[in-house]
């Protein structure tokens, strides 16, 4: 019988894991001679830490943009000057750096009271903001901060994203804010306030419901003639909203809300379950301001809203439930005496800031705050 001999081959498989990590060794060798892995962990390791501080200054200058930004809203003094509000974007600016605390503002510009802003010009940087804004606005540019007052941003890796200029690297960003009249805000009551002088002009009073059967009375706001219910106000079916008014919504100028005479009707039996923790907090509710309307039906009306008003509510006579604080002389001395089917607000009209859309056309005292790039 012939037999076949197969010549077993040697591996080289060890040897050339040897050879191979051989290799390996001498091109890292070469690499960090070159200084190539150098860099790469530069770019990983301060690339990630500079990325991270941009967004400490970041949220600085966006924190400190809406903060002047409101109070310039509001006419408050802390926009009343260039120092004052200066002061308030420092304050913001810091309590944005959860690090060490501490953010530099470098510019703060705007318009009127603030200082006049510089052009962006055609080519703005990255750390720059890239939206050249008109009318009532603040600008604001941070910089990162030690405690020396240098920058902060200190790379591991200097030579790398220094950019030739020296071991601290300084990280900035930029934040615009615009204000204006608010083109929606969020509503959870469906009270309706009309758009007349004397119901929306500041300050404590009491408002009474309108009579669904004498509705119109003409008025002039803002060289704006009206045609609403000019007696009092109303209640509304808020679009979207459930029927325990324990939902906040959205509502825009121009939705059209349909009145209703009996509040149990958009408000169930319960309202004083969400009035009174209001009152008990003392903070402002915003409510619809309503202007042209629709009569549907006997009593029945569709509301076109204008823009909206703030309102400190401290008590209400709701027909025959009541909460709060009466006004003075009891509710006796008002529309809402004990025996009359009337319902009553009594608080204090004032002017509210809310975070959206600027575009409102009528301005009755609630105002938008504007992010943008």
């Amino acid at each position: 019988m012939r037999r076949i001999v197969v010549a077993r081959q040697r591996s080289g498989r060890s040897g050339a894991m040897r050879d191979d990590r051989g290799a390996v060794a001498l091109l890292v060798a070469l690499l960090l001679g070159a200084g190539v892995l150098t860099g790469l962990l530069g770019l990983v390791v301060d690339g990630g830490r500079m990325f991270a501080e941009r967004r400490v200054v970041q949220n600085g200058a966006d924190a400190a943009a809406l903060a002047v930004a409101q109070n310039c809203a509001l006419e408050r003094p802390e926009c009343s000057t260039q120092t004052n509000a200066r002061t308030v974007a420092g304050t913001f600016a810091n309590l944005n750096a959860s690090d060490d605390g501490r953010t530099a503002v470098d510019e703060l510009c705007g318009s009127a009271p603030l200082a006049a802003c510089p052009s962006l010009g055609t080519a703005p940087k990255w750390n720059d903001c890239q939206t050249a804004v008109t009318g009532n606005y603040a600008r604001v540019r941070t910089r990162s901060e030690d405690s020396s007052g240098s920058g902060y941003f200190l790379p591991i890796f200097a030579g790398v994203l220094s950019g030739g200029s020296g071991s601290q690297l300084s990280v900035g960003a930029c934040s615009q804010v615009k204000w204006g009249g608010a083109s929606s805000a969020p509503i959870q009551f469906p009270f309706l306030l009309p758009a007349c002088a004397p119901l929306l002009a500041e300050g404590l009073k009491v408002i009474e419901d309108f009579d669904p059967n004498d509705p119109s009375t003409s008025c002039t706001v803002n060289g704006i003639t009206y045609d609403p219910v000019t007696k009092g106000f109303a209640f509304g079916t808020l679009p979207g909203a459930n029927t325990d008014c324990v939902t906040t919504v959205t509502v825009d100028v121009g939705d059209v809300i349909d009145v209703e005479t009996s509040l149990t009707q958009v408000c169930g039996t319960k309202i004083d379950t969400v009035l009174d923790p209001i009152i008990d907090a003392g903070n402002p509710i915003i409510l619809p301001v309503v202007g042209a309307h629709t009569r549907t039906g006997q009593g029945q009306y569709d509301f076109t809203v204008l823009s909206f008003k703030s309102f400190t509510l401290i008590g209400y006579k709701l027909k025959n439930i009541s909460g709060g604080t009466a006004p003075t002389g009891g509710w006796r001395s008002t529309a809402c005496g004990a025996s009359a089917k009337r319902s009553c607000l009594y608080g204090s009209v004032g002017t509210d800031v809310v975070i959206g859309d600027v575009g409102g056309p009528d301005d009755f005292g609630v105002r938008a705050v504007q992010l943008l790039p």
